[in-house]
């Protein structure tokens, strides 16, 4: 798969880059948000560990799902304080 590719095409249709969050378990996944300068968050749960997943410099890590949405929420609660 050519995740760059296929984050190019999502970008069409999300928010604007500064307010997407790219999720995922591999290094693919960092590289792709990376590249589009997107916010990545790496989950452990997933197939590859903290060693090969901090090499690739993701924004923020947690343990699984259930945490990078509460982070996204908590970031985007901040963000909406912050504007008021």
């Amino acid at each position: 798969k050519d995740k760059p590719l296929l984050m190019q095409r999502a970008l069409t249709q999300l928010p604007a880059v500064e307010e997407t969050w790219m999720i995922g378990d591999t290094e693919a996944d960092i590289v792709a948000a990376k590249t589009h300068g997107i916010k990545a968050i790496a989950v452990l749960c997933g197939i590859r560990d903290r060693t090969q997943l901090i090499q690739h410099q993701p924004d923020r890590m947690v343990n699984d799902l259930s945490e990078a949405v509460d982070l996204i929420f908590a970031e985007s609660a901040v963000k909406q304080a912050s504007a008021v």
